[in-house]
């Protein structure tokens, strides 16, 4: 799907998917209640410590994270472009559509089959919906 894709909004939008990440993770936001419904521990100073020490050789996995950011972004960047869409509103809906279509459905399959709590799917899922909206807005103003 080569399209005429300008590529430095594509990497911006990318490293904002990655700066919304590690916000939505974030103790401050979802990380508490994340941690807790996938069972790790982090109560006291030695459960930190062991998810301190558990967290080498993250750059690999980030590395990686961002490779998913990009193709993420590029995509929906293509298909602004193939749909020829200009209003903020239009690419909007079809971030939604991209994610209740393909992320949305796919994932809450998943979650049914392994019994995950909905609130799981919610923290989970609910960040690449916000990532994708804010991609569209920002595509919306950077072409």
């Amino acid at each position: 799907m080569l399209t005429n894709v300008n590529i430095l909004p594509v990497v911006v939008a990318a490293l904002l998917h990655m700066i919304i990440g590690s916000l939505w993770y974030s103790q401050r936001f979802f990380g508490k209640p994340w941690m807790k419904l996938m069972g790790i521990k982090c109560d006291t100073e030695e459960d930190m410590a062991v998810l301190k020490k558990e967290s080498k050789g993250m750059g690999k996995m980030y590395a990686l994270a961002f490779v998913g950011s990009l193709l993420m972004a590029y995509t929906l960047s293509s298909l602004i472009s193939l749909t020829r869409m200009r209003t903020i509103v239009e690419i909007m809906e079809l971030a939604f559509w991209c994610w209740l279509g393909f992320v949305a459905v796919t994932t809450f399959a998943n979650k049914l089959f392994t019994k995950k709590p909905l609130k799981l799917w919610a923290i989970d899922y609910g960040y690449p919906l916000v990532s994708l909206i804010l991609m569209a807005i920002l595509f919306t103003f950077w072409r």
